[in-house]
This record gives structure tokens, C-alpha cells and sequence, in this order.
């Protein structure tokens, strides 16, 4: 009978992790990539998410880590974006920077938006 719920409880532990997922999802950056939009606007997105993702980390390795050398650099940015995190959660430094990389993306997006149109005018007109 032991085994039995041993087996069990080990069945029932691997279908949760399955279906919750380690490391937790990051939503915000779920959320921005896969909004509703045409193919051009997803490339887009993923283009405006990159950028920023770009700036934003160095940036922030500037603030948070311009005391630390090359070969530390890696270690300490992932234990600061790991680092107290649940299966159900992020931790609040890793929220808070794709928070502000997103709000980054989005100003990229909604500037291509606008400048694209036009520049798409100009080099069918031309």
C-alpha cells in the first residue's frame, strides 16, 4: 500500500510541475508578443521587444552591476532575475524589469506604427 501511494503522490507531484511550469511565465512579455495583429505587426513587436530587451539590459547591468567584472556579470544578473522566485511567480526585480521593457516596446511598436505607413507611401510613390 506504501508503494502504491508513493507512486501516486509521485504521479501527482510530475502532473502538477507539468502543468504549472518552472520558471513561471513572464505575462507581460506573453502578453505583448502574441497580441492580435497581422504577421507584419508580430515581426514588429518582436522587433520593438528585442530592442528594448537590448537597452534595457545594459542599462540596467550599467545601475546594478557596474562594479562587477565580466566574468561575475552573468552569474549575478540571472541570480537577480531568479532569486526568490515560486512556481507560481516571478520575483519582483524580474517583474519589474520586463515591466519596463515592455512599456519600452510598446513606444517602439506604436512609433513604427506610425512611421511605417509613411514611409511605405514614400517608397511605393518613389
Amino acid at each position: 500500500m506504501t508503494c502504491i501511494l508513493y507512486s501516486f503522490r509521485y504521479q501527482l507531484i510530475s502532473v502538477i510541475l507539468l502543468l504549472s511550469g518552472f520558471p513561471p511565465a513572464d505575462d507581460d512579455v506573453r502578453n505583448f508578443l502574441t497580441a492580435d495583429g497581422s504577421q507584419f505587426d508580430a515581426y514588429h513587436r518582436v522587433c520593438a521587444f528585442l530592442e528594448a530587451l537590448f537597452e534595457h539590459t545594459a542599462a540596467t547591468i550599467r545601475e546594478e552591476f557596474g562594479d562587477v567584472d565580466d566574468a561575475e556579470l552573468s552569474s549575478r544578473f540571472r541570480t537577480r532575475m531568479t532569486e526568490g522566485q515560486t512556481f507560481q511567480n516571478p520575483n519582483s526585480f524580474r517583474k519589474a524589469f520586463y515591466r519596463e521593457v515592455i512599456q519600452n516596446a510598446n513606444k517602439k511598436f506604436m512609433a513604427a506604427q506610425v512611421l511605417l505607413p509613411v514611409q511605405l507611401r514614400c517608397d511605393l510613390a518613389g
